[in-house]
């Protein structure tokens, strides 16, 4: 159901008061804890944190959960309920019923999106082939530069990323001292200062 269910590959875990849904898997958490809570009020919560702060109607909420069918006030009524008692106090007072129209979920609302690591890598890598391409001739520059994104990555806990770009920037030194005919000085994320402040945040 593409009007409920997110994009695949990156992850959108929804916060409010002290709740968390993750949107991809609709696992619930309450102060921490994963709450099992039936596919319907999960998609029920999901439209209503989609649509923070806004009147959501009945009509609506009836063509996002059930789609194309004809249901009973009463499903969307039994729906509510599990997830009210699902999520607790005080996270069940941020909905608010709108007698005779719908729902308005109240409360700050905050949407934290999640890259898969193989997301990140790869960008980092086309962050790499643009210092190269950019900086071809400023050699020196290019060597900086993938030693800030080698600790960046390091700081980030991507290990191999890191190593990358450490060796891209050895490479770039090995290139400029053979044509300068001298030697190559060794190149090392902790031995460049501003890399260390990278890498330690």
């Amino acid at each position: 159901m593409s009007a409920i269910n997110g994009n695949a590959g990156v992850r959108h875990i929804w916060m409010f008061s002290d709740c968390a849904l993750d949107e991809q898997a609709l696992q619930l958490s309450v102060r921490g804890r994963p709450v099992e809570l039936e596919r319907k009020p999960a998609q029920l919560l999901l439209y209503l944190l989609r649509h923070a702060g806004e009147r959501v109607s009945k009509d609506a909420l009836f063509a996002a959960l059930w789609p194309g069918r004809f249901v009973g006030e009463t499903n969307l009524t039994k729906a509510m309920a599990v997830l009210r008692a699902a999520i607790g106090q005080p996270a069940a007072g941020t909905i608010r019923t709108l007698h005779g129209y719908g729902y308005a979920l109240v409360g700050p609302v905050q949407l934290h999106v999640d890259a898969p690591d193989k997301d990140v890598e790869e960008l980092l890598a086309i962050i790499a082939g643009q210092i190269d391409q950019r900086y071809a001739d400023h050699p020196q520059r290019a060597s900086e530069l993938h030693r800030l994104l080698g600790a960046i990555c390091l700081g980030m806990g991507f290990r191999a990323a890191a190593q990358r770009s450490l060796s891209s920037a050895a490479a770039v030194v090995q290139r400029v001292a053979s044509v300068s005919g001298q030697d190559a000085p060794s190149v090392s994320l902790t031995g460049d200062a501003r890399a260390r402040e990278f890498a330690t945040g």
